[in-house]
């Protein structure tokens, strides 16, 4: 069933399939994602934790929820012996690795669950992974994030897997940010679907309460059989500098009619101001 889509109209409501930590990040909490939580580095340390994993959480609420703190994860990260490390806060690269293998983990446990989890997992896994030839290196952090993820989580994952997996969150995961959670991003696997175009007739919006659902609505009239589109990019960045995130996050080179304006629809956004004061 095809037709045209008025402005402000809903056209989807997308759950993430996965809510977890950002790459880099402070300490946060693992239940409520949020943070950075103040970690001490003496025996005064008042933060509460997890009596089983000893990582950090915000309050008792985020305590009994496990929700996205679950079982099995507490379980892993408590065998690793990685909760006490997040004490160590002049260690920040330790602890920003610790955290981004907790959303890898997310994703991994997603895979090896029941059946309805795994068909959300086999849904993430056809997004793009991107260009992956970095993450490959001997000298990529993904070394550390396999050594531990095999070697402390004790999970049988390969590099390889490990590499797709951070290919995927880096390509497609969106930063909670906008509804305060700077240290926290999800993965929305039908909303990254949609193709990016600097002017799109879309606009987007997370839902706090709501499970961090995404709301997509049309910002324009969208006639039938035109493409829906979203925006990888903010609008106030500038042509030149849209043209090397998107090749270089996303390998491509958009097409859209504001950046084949050179002019960008009569603003001259990108232009450089002439100034005769020197000549």
């Amino acid at each position: 069933y095809f037709r045209d889509i008025q402005p402000l109209e809903l056209i989807v409501i997308d759950q993430p399939a996965v809510l977890g930590p950002a790459s880099k990040t402070k300490p946060i909490c693992l239940e409520c994602l949020k943070g950075p939580l103040q970690v001490d580095l003496d025996s005064s340390d008042k933060c509460l934790r997890c009596p089983q994993c000893f990582f950090p959480l915000c309050s008792e609420a985020c305590l009994a929820q496990r929700t996205l703190h679950s079982d099995e994860e507490c379980r892993i990260l408590s065998a690793s012996g990685l909760g006490p490390t997040v004490l160590l806060e002049q260690l920040q690269e330790t602890v920003e690795m610790v955290y981004c293998c907790i959303f890898l983990l997310r994703i991994w446990l997603m895979k090896c669950s029941g059946q309805e989890s795994s068909d959300t997992y086999r849904r993430l896994d056809f997004l793009m992974d991107g260009n992956t030839k970095d993450l490959m290196d001997e000298d990529s952090f993904t070394v550390e994030i396999a050594n531990i993820m095999q070697a402390k989580m004790g999970l049988p994952v390969t590099r390889e897997e490990i590499v797709k997996l951070m290919g995927i969150k880096r390509t497609n995961a969106s930063t909670l940010l906008t509804v305060g959670l700077p240290g926290a991003t999800a993965l929305y696997p039908v909303y990254n679907l949609m193709n990016s175009f600097c002017t799109c007739n879309t606009r987007v919006s997370i839902e706090e309460k709501q499970g961090y659902n995404i709301v997509v609505r049309a910002q324009t009239y969208i006639k039938k059989g035109q493409q829906i589109t979203t925006r990888y990019l903010p609008p106030w960045e500038g042509q030149p500098k849209r043209v090397d995130q998107l090749w270089k996050h996303w390998q491509f080179i958009c097409h859209c009619d504001r950046c084949k304006d050179p002019s960008e629809f009569g603003t001259y956004f990108s232009a450089i101001k002439y100034n005769n004061t020197y000549f």
